[in-house]
């Protein structure tokens, strides 16, 4: 892959020795659902979003949704 390509931009800098301490933020936020993966991404500089790359981060706001959504048919079954 090449340095700052499309693709690069897209799977995130896989060398990048921060990537997995990046990713593992990101999905302790993404636990704690929309809203904290939000701030986690905001909080982020352009360089870091790159080195996690679009695929990482849809993945990260897939699970945060899902969250929401247990929580959500959580309350609906117990009327909380």
């Amino acid at each position: 892959m090449i340095e700052g390509s499309a693709a690069e931009v897209h799977v995130g800098h896989e060398s990048d020795s921060r990537r997995p301490e990046l990713i593992a933020k990101g999905e302790s936020a993404a636990r704690l659902g929309t809203v904290k993966y939000q701030e986690f991404w905001v909080a982020l500089s352009a360089e870091e979003k790159q080195v996690i790359g679009a695929v990482e981060k849809r993945r990260m706001y897939d699970m945060s949704l899902a969250v929401d959504n247990a929580r959500t048919c959580r309350c609906r079954s117990t009327g909380g």
